[in-house]
């Protein structure tokens, strides 16, 4: 793809929901362009009058559709048109400014959007790392390749009109000045060409340096219980050689065609006077302005070289995030259905029918033809080795994976005909709990954004967490660290329980949710779990004996395969013996 339709493929990409304000932007730079272009053309009068003999305030000179103007008017004129352009330009450079932040703020709500919205197949097999890149480091690329693409067309219009300009005055002064300055932007061209497959190359660097750091901050606990900070430490190091060298490299890419531009510009500058004065013979007021002019050109085709490569540094940038857009994009509108169905409350049954499930890059099936029955209002405890499916069964059953055959019936309605609403009726709880550096209320407010203090505190009551949270000196407002880490496990387990609960869920999944808790917190879970008994359906990773013993039904899986599911009679008894 060559680099000027990639830059035309980024300029729809930015701004191409922004034609009106780009419009006027264009405007405001040739009304610029002209106030100024009159400013010089008003030299070549200036320069006659103050070449005649009369003294300044009797000085006057005739100009077409005028009549006579005195020095003193034609000053004043002049610095109206430089009060006008200055007025111009702040407007032009509000309006850019605007126009850039509320484009790249679009791309990178559209881009957050598609991610949040996106198939949990899809996010769980990319780096974290790379997404957070693209949503931050990317996007803050495009926006210096959307104000390098301004400038780049600022530059162009300036240079047309400019050259329409100057043609007034000498058309073969202004072709031989056009024709120099395109030469040397065309002989550029590979210096260009180098840029842009360097500017790849820092992008790796780069998308690899923020996972380094990320895995180092994400993982610091185990780096420094193995002492292996020496090894991130190292890959770290070598990452920042490679973006130095590369930072360097750059720079000696844009010196070098910034010295050859300057070299060209200054030979052709002398050539220029040479020619106007001794072969074409300019009067000296065109002359010199001219040579003003002249000296505007030159500028503006350095400008030109300056904002291509800045636009091919950051052209990486966009092509990274349009390529997440297109595969996230693409996701949806591959399962999005036609027709979106009301999904039933959870009254009767969850139903596996045939279902298997292949991971990606495996070769056997993770889930092979399963058939399983979830009764509503009963504790299912999923129990087997490592490896057996469990996990996969609960992401299948929270619509995050798509089976690769059969289907999930809730109450008689396929699954995947709206996921998205399937996942309101039910509340997650992982063994490795996600919680917020801020307090205990915005963290159970994840699971309900409109909750009460009061709903807080009940929830909190329910998940057998109210006493502890209540001795707190700041309680429901005291902020838990990061991840949780001034709450013990089992205190941040039970957070963890009341904000599900907080949804009011007709499904509770349980991710091995006690299995790393010490005897007494896996207790007072546990405890808090049984109370759930009859009024929601509970799904359970479980590997304790005691959180078994709990269950309804046990479903012992191996292999991705059903082995066993039996009653859990000691749970049947004791529900004989309270009833007596």
């Amino acid at each position: 793809m060559s680099q000027f339709r990639q830059i035309s493929d980024f300029a729809r990409f930015s701004l191409g929901g922004y034609g009106r304000q780009a419009s006027v932007i264009l405007l405001l730079i040739l009304i610029g362009s002209i106030l100024e272009s009159c400013s010089l053309l008003a030299m070549i009068p200036l320069l006659k009058l103050i070449g005649t003999n009369h003294g300044a305030a009797q000085s006057s000179i005739q100009l077409p559709w005028i009549g006579s103007i005195s020095l003193g008017w034609l000053l004043t004129a002049m610095l109206c048109l430089m009060v006008f352009q200055a007025l111009v330009s702040r407007r032009r450079l509000l309006l850019m400014t605007r126009t850039m932040q509320q484009a790249v703020d679009d791309i990178r709500m559209h881009l957050f959007t598609a991610i949040g919205y996106g198939r949990w197949s899809l996010v769980a097999n990319m780096r974290g790392s790379d997404l957070n890149h693209a949503l931050s480091n990317d996007v803050d690329r495009i926006q210096v390749a959307v104000f390098s693409l301004m400038s780049f067309g600022q530059n162009i219009i300036w240079l047309t009109l400019y050259g329409l300009l100057s043609t007034l005055i000498s058309w073969q002064m202004t072709l031989f000045a056009m024709t120099v300055g395109a030469a040397t932007l065309f002989g550029l061209y590979p210096v260009r060409r180098k840029i842009a497959r360097h500017a790849q190359s820092m992008s790796n660097s780069l998308q690899e340096r923020q996972y380094v750091a990320f895995e180092f901050i994400t993982g610091m606990k185990i780096a420094k219980a193995f002492n292996s900070e020496p090894y991130y430490l190292q890959r770290l190091d070598r990452l920042l050689e490679t973006l130095r060298v590369g930072t360097v490299e750059f720079a000696r890419l844009t010196s070098n065609s910034t010295a050859l531009f300057q070299l060209a510009s200054g030979a052709a500058a002398a050539l220029f006077v040479y020619v106007a004065y001794a072969v074409i013979a300019l009067p000296l007021p065109q002359l010199m302005t001219m040579l003003l002019l002249f000296m505007r050109l030159a500028p503006r085709f350095n400008a030109l070289q300056s904002t291509l490569q800045q636009l091919l540094l950051c052209l990486p940038g966009y092509e990274n995030v349009a390529r997440l857009l297109r595969i996230f994009t693409a996701e949806q509108n591959r399962t999005a259905g036609p027709e979106r169905v009301q999904m039933p409350l959870l009254t009767r049954h969850v139903r596996f029918d045939r279902v298997s499930i292949t991971h990606q890059g495996a070769d056997t099936p993770t889930i092979a033809n399963l058939d399983l029955e979830l009764p509503a209002g009963k504790i299912i405890a999923l129990i087997g080795p490592s490896g057996a499916g469990k996990s996969t069964i609960a992401d299948m059953l929270m619509g995050l994976l798509d089976p690769s055959e059969g289907q999930i019936l809730v109450d008689g309605v396929n699954l995947a005909q709206d996921d998205r609403q399937w996942r309101s009726q039910i509340a997650y709880m992982p063994q490795d709990v996600f919680l917020l550096h801020d307090s205990i209320a915005t963290n159970l407010r994840i699971g309900k954004a409109d909750a009460s203090d009061e709903e807080l505190w009940n929830a909190l009551d329910a998940a057998n967490a109210r006493q502890f949270v209540g001795a707190l000196p700041q309680g429901l407002d005291t902020v838990v660290g990061d991840r949780g880490s001034r709450l013990s496990g089992g205190e941040r387990q039970r957070i963890a329980l009341a904000r599900a609960l907080l949804r009011h869920p007709r499904l509770l999944i349980l991710d091995e949710a006690t299995s790393a808790l010490d005897m007494d917190a896996q207790t007072k879970i546990e405890t808090a779990i049984a109370g759930l008994r009859g009024h929601i359906t509970i799904l359970a990773i479980a590997h304790t004996a005691s959180l078994v013993a709990l269950a309804d039904i046990i479903v012992h899986l191996d292999r991705g395969r059903v082995v066993q599911v039996r009653t859990n009679n000691a749970v049947k008894d004791e529900d004989a013996v309270a009833a007596e």
